[in-house]
């Protein structure tokens, strides 16, 4: 299996690697955890790409092929890098899917860049106590929720008030 690895400049001139297929569905990134590199997504790569989607599984900084420091406390730089990519392609909105570590990352560019954000995909995701994007997730599901809840009511409501009509 062939890889075509694209390369670019971070902000901080730093490489950044990652594989870029274009579809004709919307883009899934593929975000790595700690110490493992975009290889470990090559299968769900090939699948949705197959399927049609614009796919990018990248490189972290400082993992696999991209140059720069690992550091677990620059996600604000990870959500750069991923800035970076995504206009380097000319992508405007995407579904994020993060692993591990890749989940911090993905909830730091929702954060920073909420409107090119369609979908979150978090697995196994990793917690920073009182990290303040973990708040702001809390908050959707609790409005979630409420909304369900009254929506459920609202339907009950109009179904009794259909019963007596």
């Amino acid at each position: 299996m062939k890889r075509e690895f694209k390369y670019i400049k971070a902000f901080d001139q730093s490489t950044l690697t990652y594989r870029y297929h274009k579809g004709n569905k919307i883009t899934l990134v593929f975000i790595h955890g700690g110490m493992v590199n975009n290889r470990c997504w090559s299968y769900q790569y090939d699948y949705f790409k197959h399927k049609g989607y614009s796919v990018i599984s990248l490189d972290l900084r400082g993992h696999g092929q991209s140059k720069g420091k690992r550091r677990a406390d620059s996600l604000h730089n990870h959500a750069k890098d991923i800035e970076q990519i995504l206009q380097n392609e000319k992508i405007s909105n995407c579904i994020l899917v993060g692993h591990s570590f890749g989940t911090l990352v993905s909830l730091t560019y929702y954060k920073d860049y909420p409107k090119r954000v369609q979908a979150l995909v978090l697995l196994a995701g990793t917690i920073i106590p009182d990290y303040p994007i973990l708040k702001q997730v809390k908050r959707l599901f609790q409005v979630y929720s409420r909304v369900k809840k009254a929506k459920k009511k609202q339907q009950q409501l109009e179904r009794n008030n259909n019963d007596h009509h």
